[in-house]
């Protein structure tokens, strides 16, 4: 574990591995060799799994805490969630892209705009935009605390998400489970959260 975190360090190779499997959809996309709905939904799934991941690692870090043996573990998981979380903006933005090169039609983009099924998936790529935006160390210092609160969008662009995803009516079993594994990835955060702030006061009472 600690050599596989060693050469994971380098945030090129984490890219590197991040974008192998784009690398089809690019190339369908160019091409198109494949499926139109195949690809829409290898997309937004990779794009999702990698959203959900980001949104978990907090909790995780928590859990792991408790370990000392995963401190090089935490130290990457933290200085790497804004490549996985840029990684998910980029599978979107490539499954937007796949969308608007199949629909072409300027009149029929703007009907599809209002309707639940894809106007939650504008409504999710909205949000994503700062987000990926600011993903980077000189927004983290420019913009200090408020960069944290900036961060919390990320919840907002995960319930557009499945939204977006459920309404299509398209392999909604896989998405509730995905669903699922956030909310209760967010419930354990949330419980040892609350559950450490009492913890905390009472050392500071002590």
């Amino acid at each position: 574990m600690p050599v596989l975190i060693k050469a994971l360090k380098s945030p090129y190779l984490l890219w590197l591995l991040l974008a192998i499997p784009s690398v089809p959809y690019l190339l369908d996309f160019i091409f198109v060799e494949e499926y139109y709905s195949e690809m829409m939904h290898r997309t937004g799934v990779i794009s999702t799994q990698l959203l959900v991941f980001t949104l978990s690692i907090s909790p995780m870090l928590i859990i792991l805490k408790k370990f000392s043996f995963t401190k090089q573990l935490r130290g990457w998981l933290l200085k790497s969630r804004r490549y996985f979380g840029v990684a998910s903006f980029a599978y979107a933005l490539l499954h937007l892209l796949l969308y608007i090169r199949d629909v072409y039609y300027l009149e029929y983009l703007f009907d599809e705009l209002f309707t639940w099924r894809i106007g939650s998936g504008w409504f999710a790529f909205f949000f994503f935009i700062p987000l990926a935006l600011t993903s980077n160390n000189f927004s983290m210092k420019k913009l200090a605390k408020k960069w944290k609160l900036l961060q919390r969008i990320t919840y907002i662009v995960a319930i557009g998400t499945f939204v977006h995803w459920l309404t299509l009516n398209l392999f909604y079993d896989l998405g509730i489970q995905w669903m699922v594994i956030l909310i209760v990835a967010k419930i354990i955060h949330l419980y040892l959260h609350w559950s450490a702030r009492p913890a905390a006061a009472k050392k500071v009472a002590t």
